[in-house]
């Protein structure tokens, strides 16, 4: 019986490349920056959470600058780097922690109080300027029709309470109709439609 053994050629592969390659590890998650100064062309990548990066393909030549940066850390260079074709450059980086100062933060209140929440308000506000009520038209130049320039005040109702209820005030003092008889507005001479000052006196 006859065995022939024939030995197999083992097959070396060739890699071809067109560049050069750049790696190392900084120890922490950091952005990694390669700047070509003869071009002026710049690569930043984000390394791998234990710091491990890797750049394939970089062009020959040089020369190159890798700058790491990472939050809480002294940012670190190499510079003057030079590669030649095929070459894998490992770069040696270490990264020290530094205190980060964060810039002052000054907050200052306001001059003027919040009218929506200002701790004596108890109910429904609204200003209406003199010059908005020269503006508006306003039936029979009646003050009173100015209240309805505030969303709460509905046929002269403040807050949805009876009319009755309302409290007029002029410089200060009342001018309200306490017998009740006037239609809808709560000031005195509404039935008969008496204003109690014009509306070309009204300030606001």
């Amino acid at each position: 019986m006859f065995v022939l053994l024939v030995a197999s050629p083992c097959l070396a592969a060739a890699q071809s490349t067109s560049g050069a390659a750049i790696e190392g590890t900084v120890g922490v998650a950091a952005a990694v920056t390669v700047i070509n100064h003869a071009t002026g062309q710049r690569l930043t990548i984000a390394t791998q959470p234990d710091g491990r990066f890797t750049i394939e393909n970089v062009p020959a030549g040089g020369p190159y600058t890798i700058e790491v940066r990472a939050p809480g850390y002294a940012p670190e260079r190499v510079e003057g780097i030079m590669l030649v074709l095929g070459q894998r450059y490992r770069a040696q980086l270490t990264l020290t922690q530094r205190p980060i100062e964060l810039s002052a933060v000054t907050v200052r209140g306001g001059g003027t109080a919040d009218p929506i929440m200002h701790p004596g308000r108890t109910g429904p506000e609204q200003v209406v300027t003199d010059s908005a009520a020269r503006r508006l038209p306003l039936l029979n130049r009646d003050f009173v029709a100015l209240l309805q320039t505030t969303p709460a005040i509905v046929g002269t109702s403040v807050a949805g309470s009876n009319n009755r209820y309302n409290n007029i005030l002029i410089d200060g003092g009342a001018d309200n109709d306490f017998l009740g008889l006037s239609r809808g507005t709560g000031a005195p001479g509404g039935q008969v439609g008496v204003r109690s000052l014009p509306l070309d006196a009204v300030k606001e």
